[in-house]
């Protein structure tokens, strides 16, 4: 967490940060806060820098971050995926809100 908030930093300065449980905030703190000026932060350092790298490496595998679509004919199930969480507890998986939503459902 705190090299994303060193990143926030060194791309926009002036830039505040919120931390939270669980994803649980005050959408006023976040939404139309009328905050974020798009002409300042590009001209900081660290979005400059950014910009002007010719080996630029994105965010996506920096960050190891991945997603997917699961698509079949055959419906998921989700209780039997919920007792392959239960049982393997996979270490990679660090943001599912929806689906956490959607399984605690079926406890």
């Amino acid at each position: 967490m705190c090299a994303l908030k060193a990143t926030i930093s060194k791309l926009n300065p002036s830039a505040g940060t919120l931390s939270s449980n669980y994803s649980q905030i005050n959408l006023e703190e976040i939404l139309n806060t009328g905050l974020f000026n798009f002409e300042e932060a590009e001209k900081s350092a660290g979005w400059i820098e950014e910009l002007s790298e010719d080996d630029h490496t994105p965010e996506t595998k920096t960050y190891e971050i991945s997603s997917f679509v699961y698509r079949n004919k055959k419906s998921f199930d989700l209780r039997r995926f919920w007792y392959y969480i239960q049982q393997n507890s996979p270490n990679n998986i660090m943001c599912a809100s929806r689906l956490k939503q959607t399984l605690t459902h079926l406890k």
